[in-house]
């Protein structure tokens, strides 16, 4: 994507959970919008150390899936709030004040660039673990 943007001059935003303080924000007058709507993966790691977060997910849609694991992660304050934007904006949480802003809990980033798709993999640490860092 940023190979084709580059080569045709043409400008490309990139969309998570489409939630921003502004409209437009997720998107570009005269550019391509790469959504990553349909990416929703969630996966916590078997050791429950760490959580792997597709960009397409809202906090609601994480929370919900680790309410039955006994497992938590700074996540925004509100459950439509996309994963990618409140994480690479920061990220206020409840919980903030105990375990940090949202992206001083990532992991690591995993950027995989595939044939017709560029993803975004958050890997997130458990608030439990951060504490003990």
């Amino acid at each position: 994507m940023v190979l084709l943007s580059r080569l045709s001059q043409c400008p490309f935003a990139v969309k998570s959970g489409g939630h921003s303080a502004f409209a437009g924000a997720a998107t570009i007058e005269g550019g391509i919008t790469v959504s990553f709507e349909n990416m929703k993966g969630i996966k916590l790691s078997g050791d429950k150390k760490t959580v792997a977060v597709q960009p397409g997910n809202n906090w609601g849609n994480v929370l919900t899936a680790l309410s039955t694991t006994g497992v938590t992660v700074v996540a925004g304050r509100i459950g439509d709030l996309g994963v990618g934007g409140l994480t690479l904006g920061g990220g206020i949480s409840f919980i903030t004040n105990e375990y940090g802003l949202a992206c001083d809990n990532v992991a690591s980033f995993d950027v995989s660039n595939c044939i017709y798709l560029t993803s975004l993999l958050l890997t997130f640490i458990r608030s439990s673990q951060r504490a003990a860092l």
